[in-house]
């Protein structure tokens, strides 16, 4: 059964893990996501889901949404052989999602736990971080050490670099 919109509330509401919701209009990129009028005291972030196309692994990067990302440099960090985009096939695949709800929420779909997710260090100790729900037409704000708890207990594996 796919972890959707109100199932990832229902879990929330279940863990007792505190957020603000945002309905907003469906978002599918960065630009469009500035335009809906997100309150000031959100970080808000992007979320990159990559593969390893040499060892088969994914990889959910999680970090400030402007800020640039340096693959070659993160491959690296994360001693992968290729780093590259996921297609839109592996995303549904792993994560059952669609590009443009990609979502820390996503790995709970992932129940071979085959994806890594990588936070931005800086995002750590953030009071509050955009995350969609599963689905692009909602935005839930919370604090990232709330997702890695509810992430790891899950099974999810979660892992801190700097960006």
């Amino acid at each position: 059964m796919r972890i959707g919109k109100e199932e990832v509330l229902g879990i929330l509401e279940e863990k007792g893990i505190p957020y603000e919701r945002y309905d907003h209009i469906p978002v599918f990129t960065g630009e469009e996501a500035d335009q809906v009028g997100m309150p000031e005291h959100m970080t808000d972030t992007k979320n990159l889901f990559l593969r390893d196309k040499k060892t088969g692994k994914y990889y959910l990067v999680i970090m400030e949404a402007h800020k640039p990302l340096n693959l070659k440099e993160l491959k690296g960090k994360l001693g992968a052989k290729t780093l590259s985009f996921a297609s839109p096939e592996d995303l549904w695949e792993c994560l059952a999602l669609i590009p443009g709800s990609v979502s820390p929420f996503g790995v709970l779909n992932d129940k071979e736990h085959r994806t890594l997710v990588v936070f931005d260090e800086a995002l750590r100790e953030e009071p509050h971080f955009g995350a969609h729900p599963n689905e692009n037409d909602c935005s839930l704000l919370l604090a990232v050490r709330d997702v890695d708890r509810l992430l790891t207990e899950a099974g999810s594996e979660v892992l801190y670099l700097p960006l």
